[in-house]
């Protein structure tokens, strides 16, 4: 949710099995009085691989909580038992490591069934850091003699401290093992490297600086040298930006990390100064430091070429939350007119620093490197959809689309990796009361196909080259997508056909020809496949910037012109079009049902008649799955197009 709070459930495989407790609590989200949104605020902790599985076909958001006990909640352990003990301490540490992370939560057990949004009964209150259910409620909601059942728990990120207290001795603390995560290392060096009070000390390192008699020698010389400085080695953790730079680290100091970046190789060496790969990876950097502050630990951050003379720590005031150096400081330490140079900084870890460095980081891109992270695969793949009001309205596109995700041939958990791109303010209300991903992509002309744009108007092609520069956006994000238009239904997986060729770019068609590398291929870009990597990158610059050649031409009309250039040739893009056997449309239907994966209301003019097809559509996909595939005696047929045959003569 916006004020960083999740809901949270266990699961286990006897709770997850078809017509059991889970679906029942599923159900109540499903036919509560406004709850149906908080589905997409569930992050369900699953203690076994079944649960997992299970799980990842009913919502959008699981996770596999690892454990060496896991197998034994995975049926309906004894209550009471040992191994029942240590899995139920486990999750009040694994609820600690939440906090840690910034968030706040509300944990429900399964078999708690949810009839109203309890949110305004816990966010009206602003002082309390933990609220709980009970077995019998006194009538006094703050006396600690009331019975508390913990079956439904809301804690805020500032009750942290009591669950770092309260979980049991015996216990791994968080980054010990509980929750091997992307920052798992990283917890367990700062763990560490840090002091009694969560503090470390910081620097980056590049090869340069690394190298034997340069700045970092020189660095850890003063330590040794200074006055009551050596013991702080102990607490420094260097943060090695190339390969080169952590192998020398690990040979001189006891704590190294190697922050991992597509980029780190670009100041292996004495990058140039200003250069845009030299400012990305600034910018990486602070975005490091604000994980640093999220995961609970203060820091000082030290440039490599500051020397160290005494111990700074008892100059750092303990009311202050950021404190900075300067190059000119003007005798008032509070002042904002001083000149800070963030060469050497003291941050503390908490609520304010936080959302501070979240400001600092914050670009035009966050929100969406957000939900990208969310919803991209595991291969940092996403799935998009444009969408406008129309198209969202009840019965209209969107649901059909959606349906077909929950009633395709292992699609459904597909929808986990959905991230619908709004155009308008309308489309994105109705988005986020379907799925777990929406973004709102804001535009001066967005307003203009709320509606339905007539085809072909300048506004109309200056909305389609603006969705075709965002789709460059996303892959210099560093993130592959599927785009597919929102009038195509999806009846099976369609990743298979992609990860097994290495082409840079797949593109759905038109009509094929039968040779799936030729370009005299007819595309539609309905459904479209593209990497990220350099050659996608620059080829959507070059056909984002056709729009001066082709200005009255729209980016499917503009691609054929432009596929042909020796520009495409020289960036080595490797295109494939699609087999319209699996890929298939109102153009050209798939003649085998048992291959089609997609099916595209192309070739179509008219909402409603894609409405009406696309519903038949459906139809015919369920007839064929719930048939007897041994009785049918000739080859099953589609119903479409219909409406939309001939829609094009009026």
């Amino acid at each position: 949710m916006k004020d960083n709070t999740v809901i949270l459930a266990y699961l286990n495989e006897a709770w997850a099995a078809p017509d059991s407790i889970f679906e029942i609590f599923l159900e109540s989200f499903r036919i509560g009085n406004n709850t149906t949104y908080l589905l997409n605020h569930l992050l369900v902790v699953a203690i076994d691989n079944n649960a997992y599985t299970r799980c990842q076909t009913l919502v959008s958001h699981c996770y596999l909580l690892r454990s060496n006990e896991s197998s034994t909640l995975a049926h309906q352990a004894n209550f009471m038992t040992p191994n029942y003990l240590d899995l139920i301490w486990r999750r009040v540490a694994f609820l600690q490591t939440i906090l840690t992370l910034g968030y706040n939560f509300i944990i429900t057990d399964s078999d708690i069934v949810w009839f109203r949004d309890p949110l305004p009964h816990i966010m009206t209150d602003n002082n309390s850091d933990i609220q709980v259910s009970c077995d019998w409620n006194r009538g006094d909601e703050y006396d600690l003699n009331n019975l508390p059942n913990v079956g439904f728990l809301f804690a805020s990120f500032s009750g942290f401290t009591f669950y770092e207290g309260s979980s049991e001795s015996s216990l791994p603390t968080p980054g010990n093992e509980l929750v091997h995560d992307e920052y798992y290392d990283l917890r367990n060096l700062l763990k560490a490297a840090s002091t009694k009070e969560n503090t470390v000390i910081l620097t980056y390192l590049n090869e340069a600086w690394a190298a034997p008699n340069s700045i970092f020698d020189i660095f850890l010389e003063s330590f040794r040298n200074g006055n009551n400085t050596a013991y702080l080695l102990n607490h420094l953790l260097v943060i090695a930006v190339d390969d080169n730079a952590y192998t020398r680290c690990q040979t001189l100091v006891s704590h190294c990390y190697l922050l991992k970046s597509n980029a780190s190789s670009t100041l292996a060496h004495q990058a140039n100064f200003m250069t845009p790969n030299y400012l990305d990876m600034i910018w990486r950097r602070l975005a490091f430091l604000q994980t640093i502050l999220t995961l609970g630990y203060n820091f000082v951050i030290t440039d490599t070429d500051v020397i160290w003379f005494r111990d700074p720590f008892p100059h750092f005031t303990p009311d202050s939350d950021f404190q900075t150096s300067c190059d000119r400081f003007n005798g008032r330490q509070f002042d904002l007119n001083n000149f800070p140079n963030v060469g050497f900084l003291f941050a503390r870890s908490n609520t304010r620093t936080i959302k501070f460095y979240e400001y600092w980081v914050h670009d035009e891109y966050y929100e969406l490197r957000k939900l990208l992270k969310a919803a991209s695969t595991k291969e940092k793949t996403v799935i998009l959809t444009y969408l406008n009001e129309a198209w969202a309205a009840p019965n209209s596109i969107f649901d059909i689309f959606l349906e077909s995700f929950r009633i395709g041939n292992n699609t459904a958990y597909l929808l986990n990796h959905l991230l619908v791109i709004a155009v308008d303010d309308d489309a994105y209300t109705r988005c986020q009361t379907l799925v777990s991903h929406c973004y709102l992509l804001k535009t001066n002309e967005s307003s203009a196909i709320a509606h339905q744009a007539n085809f072909m108007t300048p506004l109309y092609l200056d909305i389609l080259w603006r969705r075709l520069a965002f789709l460059q956006t996303i892959l210099t994000l560093e993130y592959n997508f599927i785009i597919t238009d929102t009038d195509v239904v999806w009846f099976r997986d369609p990743f298979p056909h992609f990860i097994t060729d290495d082409s840079d770019f797949q593109t759905s068609c038109d009509r094929f020809n039968g040779d799936q590398y030729d370009l005299n291929n007819f595309p539609n870009m309905g459904f479209l496949f593209a990497r990220s990597n350099n050659r996608t990158i620059k080829f959507y610059d070059f056909w984002v910037s056709s729009k001066h050649l082709y200005p009255h031409l729209h980016e499917q009309d503009a691609f054929n012109r432009i596929k042909h250039d020796p520009v495409v040739a020289l960036l080595g893009l490797k295109i494939r079009f699609l087999n319209t056997d699996y890929f298939s449309g109102f153009c050209s239907p798939s003649r085998d049902f048992n291959k089609v994966c997609t099916m595209h209301a192309n070739c179509c003019v008219g909402l409603d008649r894609k409405i009406a097809d696309l519903k038949t559509a459906l139809e015919d996909w369920k007839t064929f799955i719930s048939a007897n595939q041994s009785e049918l005696s000739q080859p099953f047929n589609w119903s479409v197009p219909n409406k939309c045959l001939y829609s094009f003569l009026g």
